[in-house]
């Protein structure tokens, strides 16, 4: 299922994610009928030909228009399609648009098709691991001993003495072992936040998704619910 095929009035939760906190947000695919605002919808299939986008009636947040777009933030479209069963559309794009008669709404772009919704994939695991950081430079490499909090399949988090030139935005490679596996994970920070006594908890949008991370993090839920369970 395409984004372009939501019904009108089909409830929807767009899920924001900075890779350290996830803010959803409920709307409802809107239903723009006059003409005026028909013709301007028409007009972006026409600068976009190959675009598939649905329309969304206006999120707010203390009576502004939510901005999406942002290098930092990952935003998910979750739809209850088919019955009352959940779907997902990844990596989406949303953009603020006025239409002439409708008003505010959001335009959301995904060329991907849906799949099932799977809240187990959003699962934050407790790691508590030494581990160290690498930052690039022009003229040499420097490594930091850092020790990781938490890890997402989108996210991860890491506490380190000092800052060492770390800031939102900046680019470092994330190292630690585990079960007897080793990560080596590439990572963007996306939050610097000052714990006191100079000690910095960081947390970082994962660059490229992992198939080793995401089975990492199942195995490690599993593992923990059967422990719970005994």
């Amino acid at each position: 299922m395409y984004i372009k095929e939501l019904e009108s009035g089909t409830s929807i939760n767009i899920e924001a994610s900075n890779g350290f906190k996830t803010l959803t947000f409920e709307t409802k695919v809107a239903y723009p009928k006059d003409e005026e605002d028909l013709n301007m919808l028409e007009e972006i299939k026409k600068v976009k030909p190959y675009a598939k986008f649905t329309v969304l009636d206006p999120i707010r947040r203390e009576d502004k228009l939510v901005n999406f777009v942002s290098e930092y933030v990952t935003s998910n479209l979750v739809a209850m399609v088919e019955g009352n069963k959940p779907f997902i559309w990844r990596n989406v794009s949303i953009v603020n648009m006025r239409l002439p008669k409708y008003g505010s709404v959001h335009i959301v772009f995904s060329v991907r098709e849906a799949v099932s919704y799977n809240r187990r994939q959003h699962y934050r695991l407790t790691l508590d691991r030494e581990g160290v950081i690498r930052i690039r430079t022009a003229d040499h490499e420097n490594v930091y001993n850092v020790f990781v909090k938490d890890i997402s399949e989108s996210g991860i988090g890491f506490s380190i003495k000092g800052t060492q030139g770390l800031e939102r935005g900046s680019g470092c490679i994330v190292e630690f072992s585990d079960s007897g596996q080793d990560f080596r994970i590439d990572v963007v920070v996306i939050r610097v936040q000052d714990n006191g006594n100079d000690r910095y908890t960081m947390g970082c949008k994962i660059r490229q998704r992992s198939a080793m991370v995401a089975k990492f993090i199942n195995q490690k839920q599993k593992d923990r619910m059967k422990g719970a369970e005994a």
